[in-house]
C-alpha cells in the first residue's frame, strides 16, 4: 500500500485551479504577428503558410486552446489540422509563460 503525503491532493487541485487561460483569438494573434514577421523577413514561403494555416484552424476551434491543452496536452495541439508539432510546442510556449 502507497501511503500519501498529507495535501499532495490539495497541490493538485490548485494546479488544475491555476491553469493558464487562452482564448481562441489570443491564440491566433501570435501565430498571426509570427507569419508577418515571417513575411518582413523574408522567410520561407513554406513556413509562412503553415502559421497562416494553423492560425486559421485554430480560430475554426470550438473551444478555448487552454481547454484543450489542459485535457490532452500538446498532443491535443498538435492533432489540430494545420497545426504541427512546432507550433504546437509553441501555442503550449505562449499558454504556460505568456510568450
Amino acid at each position: 500500500m502507497t501511503r500519501r503525503k498529507a495535501g499532495a491532493g490539495l497541490l493538485a487541485s490548485a494546479a488544475v485551479a491555476a491553469a493558464p487561460t487562452m482564448t481562441i483569438a489570443e491564440a491566433i494573434e501570435p501565430l498571426a504577428k509570427a507569419a508577418d514577421l515571417l513575411t518582413a523577413h523574408k522567410a520561407s514561403p513554406f513556413r509562412i503558410a503553415a502559421h497562416r494555416r494553423a492560425a486559421a484552424s485554430v480560430e475554426q476551434l470550438d473551444r478555448d486552446v487552454a481547454e484543450l491543452e489542459q485535457e490532452g496536452g500538446r498532443d491535443a495541439l498538435d492533432a489540430i489540422p494545420g497545426v504541427g508539432r512546432g507550433i504546437a510546442r509553441a501555442i503550449a510556449q505562449i499558454l504556460h509563460t505568456g510568450r
